[in-house]
């Protein structure tokens, strides 16, 4: 490539002479506005109780995201010798299937919408 560089009579650009710097604003692009220093407030959490007993924490953050979580407050310090694993059975069955819809049509679910789930076992109530 040098060579034929050479023939023609110019020289091989480095890459920084080829391309702009990152470092440089983009001509006729705006800045975004600076973020503040201080940290925002937290967000209020509201706590509802369905008639079933289970507990829904939720929160109102601005953004694209959702994000699902399950806690279940047992563990296997709460279990017998007859129901030992059940609490660790259910934080992995949580995500699969249910009567309604296929793992498959949850997957597709969670990749069509910006969702973030999770579900663990502790012993706080």
């Amino acid at each position: 490539m040098r060579r034929l560089c050479s023939l023609a009579g110019g020289r091989s650009r480095t890459y920084a002479e080829r391309f702009p710097s990152l470092l440089d604003p983009l001509p006729g692009l705006r800045s975004p506005p600076a973020l503040h220093d201080e940290d925002p407030p937290p967000p209020h959490t509201e706590v509802t109780t369905l008639p079933n007993g289970v507990r829904i924490a939720s929160q109102d953050i601005p953004g694209p995201m959702c994000c699902v979580g399950v806690t279940v407050a047992a563990g296997s310090v709460h279990e017998t010798p007859s129901s030992a694993g059940a609490a660790h059975m259910l934080e992995r069955l949580a995500f699969h299937e249910t009567r309604n819809r296929s793992l498959g049509e949850i997957k597709v679910k969670v990749v069509l919408c910006p969702l973030s789930w999770m579900i663990c076992c502790s012993l706080g109530g």
